[in-house]
């Protein structure tokens, strides 16, 4: 089955019956009309709604792209990107700037640094060896909630670093709204 195929109201009719994670936890079903949005947005974007590349967000009414559906759209724009190479950094507590709402949070967690992991991916051809890259910092992301950022901050802050740089890379980093 072959989603693009499919009349837009009949992917909206498929889409209202998956369940979708809800904020706060549970599951919620789309209706017709956030359906025909997500599927629309994602034929626009060439990815599927049926698969982990996207997710709905039902409060704004926005498609957002994860990790995997940015990687999925660069490569349907022709975008050759190459693995990400990962570089920790680390300063201290003292030379953040104040307007990372985080690092209180960080810091009451117990990291006596704030660590960073900086992303760098290969854009396009190996031989003009351009790049786009970002560093990601624990006092600009760190989610005191989350027990996944509680239990791997190294691996969060490298899935953040990477997905901003891909963003970069796509040409949307400036203007992509902060996803969850």
């Amino acid at each position: 089955l072959d989603w693009r195929s499919l009349k837009p109201h009949q992917t909206a009719l498929l889409l209202m019956q998956k369940p979708f994670s809800a904020a706060g936890g549970g599951v919620m079903y789309l209706s017709f009309k956030q359906s025909i949005l997500f599927a629309t947005r994602c034929f626009e974007l060439g990815v599927s709604p049926f698969s982990s590349e996207v997710w709905f967000d039902a409060n704004k009414a926005t498609t957002n792209l994860t990790l995997e559906g940015k990687r999925q759209v660069a490569r349907n724009r022709g975008i050759d990107l190459g693995p990400p190479q990962f570089e920790e950094v680390v300063r201290e507590w003292a030379d953040v700037p104040k307007i990372n709402v985080n690092a209180e949070e960080a810091r009451k967690a117990g990291f006596s640094k704030d660590i960073g992991i900086k992303c760098k991916i290969r854009v396009g051809d190996p031989a003009y060896k351009e790049y786009s890259e970002y560093t990601a910092y624990l006092s600009e992301w760190y989610v005191p909630q989350s027990p996944v950022w509680q239990q791997k901050p190294v691996h969060m802050l490298q899935t953040r670093a990477t997905e901003k740089c891909i963003s970069m890379a796509l040409g949307t980093g400036a203007s992509d709204p902060i996803s969850e």
